[in-house]
């Protein structure tokens, strides 16, 4: 997984300074609210990950990229009508399934960047229009997909089988205990874009965050498992059982209401 970091901060390298500040101000500002607020807003929750998913499918295609991009964003609305709250379950269980992939891929299949071939964020003059950025971005994505199924594809079918258990038994779980799911799947959530934002908005500054992080991976590692047991715990504190619930929680204990 961090050798997948590193050639995301690898590819974003060539991105307009202006794109990097931008994404990565929403990547942040979006991944606080769902970290620490998703359960309050689940449906909005739900919806920025359907949008991450059509971000992440599009650089793996080259053609009805606006479809591929909307896609995800459906199935996910789709799963609310039938699903309802019990939709983070299965997001959970997706994200699980895709961490252990990633967790598991070997260096060799991830691919070590080059690091002498890493250069500041790329100056864009006032002559370039809005194609030629979006170009760029079309070019770098493609590069991105191509490494992340190379990893996917060099993993043996044993690997493939853990990942898809371990987020089946999450979606399992969820189906039982689906607030605490739910909770920490804002937090996962939450977690991974703030980490996103935080490193788009200091490669444009010209620092190389993937690189430290690989560096230091028990420390970073540590501080995203307390941030997502922090924002478990919150997401369980701001949204709090229905009235009609605890009424009928009082009524089988012989409270008055």
């Amino acid at each position: 997984m961090l050798e997948v970091l590193q050639n995301f901060e690898k590819i974003i390298l060539d991105f307009p300074p202006i794109l990097l500040i931008l994404a990565g101000s929403i990547c942040l500002s979006v991944g606080l609210l769902v970290w620490l607020g998703g359960m309050r807003w689940r449906i909005f929750t739900a919806i920025v990950f359907g949008v991450v998913a059509g971000l992440i499918s599009i650089s793996f295609v080259t053609e009805n990229m606006v479809f591929v991009f909307i896609f995800p964003s459906c199935l996910v609305m789709l799963s609310i009508l039938i699903f309802k709250r019990r939709t983070l379950v299965l997001i959970g269980g997706v994200i699980t399934t895709l961490v252990i992939l990633f967790s598991l891929a070997t260096p060799a299949s991830a691919g070590t960047p080059d690091h002498s071939a890493m250069k500041p964020p790329a100056v864009i003059d006032d002559g370039t229009n809005l194609d030629g950025i979006v170009s760029q971005i079309t070019s770098q994505s493609g590069v991105m997909g191509g490494k992340i199924s190379t990893v996917i594809g060099d993993l043996s079918p044993m690997a493939i089988g853990v990942a898809a258990s371990s987020g089946s038994l999450v979606m399992g779980i969820g189906f039982f205990l689906h607030r605490v799911v739910s909770a920490a799947t804002c937090a996962a959530l939450g977690t991974a874009l703030i980490y996103v934002g935080m490193i788009l908005l200091l490669v444009n500054k010209g620092s190389m965050p993937a690189q430290n992080i690989c560096r230091k991976p028990v420390f970073y590692q540590t501080v995203a498992i307390c941030m997502l047991f922090f924002g478990t715990f919150v997401g369980r504190l701001v949204c709090p059982l229905r009235k009609k619930k605890i009424n009928t929680i009082k009524e089988e204990y012989g409270v008055e209401k």
